[in-house]
C-alpha cells in the first residue's frame, strides 16, 4: 500500500507525495485541470519532478482527462517490477 499525502525533501525543498510507495520511491501523483494547467503549475511539477529523479524517485503523474484504469494498472505494474528488481 502507498503512503499517503507523504512528507519528503528533495534537493533542499518540502514536498508532500500524493501517494509513495516509499520501498522502491515512486511517486504518484494525482493532476486536476484546476491546479495543473497553468504554464507555471506545469513548470513547478516539472521541477518538482526534476528534483524527485536526481533523488533516485520516479514520478507518474494521473492527469484528469485519463483513463484512471489503464493509469492504475501501469502504475501496479511498475511497482511489482520495481519490487522484484530490489528483491
Amino acid at each position: 500500500m502507498p503512503s499517503l499525502e507523504h512528507p519528503v525533501t528533495w534537493s533542499g525543498h518540502d514536498y508532500v507525495l500524493d501517494a509513495a510507495f516509499v520501498d522502491v520511491r515512486i511517486d504518484v501523483e494525482f493532476d486536476d485541470d484546476a491546479t495543473h494547467t497553468a504554464t507555471i503549475d506545469v513548470q513547478r511539477d516539472k521541477d518538482r519532478d526534476r528534483r524527485g529523479g536526481s533523488c533516485g524517485w520516479q514520478v507518474l503523474r494521473a492527469h484528469q482527462a485519463v483513463d484512471i484504469e489503464e493509469f492504475a494498472r501501469d502504475a501496479i505494474a511498475r511497482v511489482q517490477t520495481a519490487r522484484r528488481r530490489a528483491a
